[in-house]
Order: structure tokens, then C-alpha cells, then sequence
């Protein structure tokens, strides 16, 4: 059985655990990245190709073959794939970790079994793994936007406070679904569909302007939809974000990463006796 704390964790609490374990963070991230990568031809430019093969086959399906286009339909395909390389690259901050996170645990049975081992590293170091290829191309976004004399913007300095929000949201999703995981064992099936149904549920191919009020309103209840917003208005509108909702969905995404962590935290306990 892992060292289990007592006690409900606060934010001050869970912050100088995970700093006190920063090494061991960081070496299991850095064995997670580079399994990843281990005996395939291109090594790590697949953290670049994966999202940018997958962009260009959503491009093709959505502003080629439907001739989908963004706003008034004025701008040509070109805004249509900026716009959709903005909205993928955030969602998969998310989708990537979250659809490997089930596994997690029983994936390192053997450090289970260890009492001293401090299992609370294991979702930090997948999220922080598994957003590679995400951050990797929110990174060439802007790469792409300097070329094409889009940028730099001044409002790029506020990109940190439109990605911390879905970072926490991220993170609260690894949490929670690593430890009911273990108990749950079809939950990653669940996932996989889930994050499916939320990449279309998600203004990630599509402006929510277009939409009529009544569907805007149930789309503004799923969080991703202000972190989309706010990452396009920061990145590529030179605007700030719309403070009231960045803030509650902040609020949201903090709380639900400290409820996961104090679920994961109390959980494993019974890892043992599952695994």
C-alpha cells in the first residue's frame, strides 16, 4: 500500500507535496516521454507530426471537402484552418491526457505495492507527458502566426492566463479518472466516446456566433467552450479574454482539480487491494 496521508488536502497542502517530489516529477515525465518515442524512425518530431496530421485531415474533411468557413464566410479556408489549429491544440491539452489516464494506475501496479513510493506523481508526470504534442503545437501556432505577419500581439503575453484554466481543468480530469480507473475498469471506454462527443460538443470546428442563442447557451455550460474562445481572442484576435467567464470557468477548473486530487489522495488507500 502507498504512503497515504490523512487529512483533506488544501491547495497550499497538494502545491508543497508535488514541489517536494519536483525531481521525481520530472524523471517520470521524461521516461514517459521518451517511451513514447523509443524505436520509431522520427523519435520525438512525432510530438509535432501527430497534431499537425491530424489538423490537416480535419482541414481537408471541413474547409476542402464541406467548404466550411469561419465567420461571415469572407475569409477563405486559410482563417478556417487558423482558427481550427487554435481550437485542436487546446482540446487535445486535454483529450490526450484524459484518454490515458484510466490506465494509469494499473499500469504501475508495482509501484502500488511500494509503501514509500508517492503515487500522487503518477498523474502529474502523465499530464505533463501526454501535453506534449498539444503544447508543441500551440507553440508552432504562433511560429505560424509570425511568418504570416500575424503577430507578435501584445496580447500574447495573457496566453498564460488563457491556458490555465484547461491546464487545471486537464489535470483534475487526469486525477479523478486515474484513481476510479482502478475500481472502474470500463471507464476508459467511457472516456474514449466521451472526449469524441466533446471535440463536436466543443466550438473547436465551428464559431460559436454561428450558432443560434438557444444552442449557445448549452454549449457555454461545457468549459472548454470559453477556454477555446479566450485561447483564439488572446493568440489570434488580439484580444483579451472575456474576464467574467474566464474567471468562473478558472473557478470551476480549480475546483475540480482539488476535489480529484483529494478523491485520488483518499483512493489509495484501497489501491492494493484492487490492483
Amino acid at each position: 500500500m502507498s504512503g497515504h496521508r490523512a487529512g483533506a488536502p488544501g491547495p497550499l497542502s497538494i502545491a508543497g507535496r508535488l514541489w517536494r517530489e519536483r525531481h521525481l516529477v520530472r524523471e517520470l515525465t521524461r521516461r514517459e516521454v521518451v517511451a513514447r518515442y523509443r524505436g520509431s524512425w522520427l523519435g520525438g518530431a512525432w510530438a509535432l507530426l501527430e497534431p499537425l496530421l491530424q489538423f490537416a485531415l480535419y482541414t481537408f474533411v471541413f474547409a476542402v471537402v464541406f467548404r466550411a468557413r469561419w465567420g461571415t464566410g469572407d475569409e477563405g479556408p486559410g482563417e478556417y484552418a487558423l482558427q481550427l489549429f487554435a481550437g485542436l491544440s487546446l482540446y487535445n491539452l486535454f483529450a490526450e491526457p484524459a484518454v490515458s489516464a484510466p490506465n494509469l494506475v494499473l499500469s504501475h501496479r508495482h509501484f502500488v505495492r511500494k509503501a514509500v513510493f508517492p503515487l500522487e506523481t503518477l498523474p502529474l508526470a502523465r499530464f505533463l507527458s501526454a501535453s506534449v504534442p498539444a503544447l508543441t503545437s500551440l507553440a508552432l501556432l504562433l511560429v505560424v502566426l509570425l511568418f504570416l505577419g500575424r503577430g507578435p500581439l501584445t496580447t500574447w503575453l495573457l496566453l498564460p492566463l488563457a491556458l490555465v484554466g484547461p491546464v487545471l481543468f486537464s489535470l483534475g480530469a487526469v486525477y479523478f479518472l486515474a484513481a476510479i480507473g482502478v475500481f472502474v475498469r470500463d471507464v476508459g471506454h467511457v472516456v474514449r466516446l466521451a472526449v469524441m462527443a466533446g471535440l463536436f460538443l466543443s466550438p473547436v470546428f465551428y464559431s460559436l456566433d454561428r450558432l443560434p442563442a438557444s444552442w449557445q447557451r448549452w454549449l457555454l455550460l461545457n468549459p472548454f467552450s470559453h477556454f477555446v474562445r479566450d485561447l483564439r481572442r488572446v493568440a489570434l484576435d488580439g484580444l483579451p479574454p472575456v474576464w467574467l467567464p474566464w474567471a468562473i470557468a478558472l473557478a470551476a477548473s480549480a475546483l475540480l482539480a482539488l476535489l480529484a486530487y483529494a478523491w485520488f489522495d483518499r483512493s489509495q488507500r484501497a489501491f492494493a487491494d484492487v490492483v
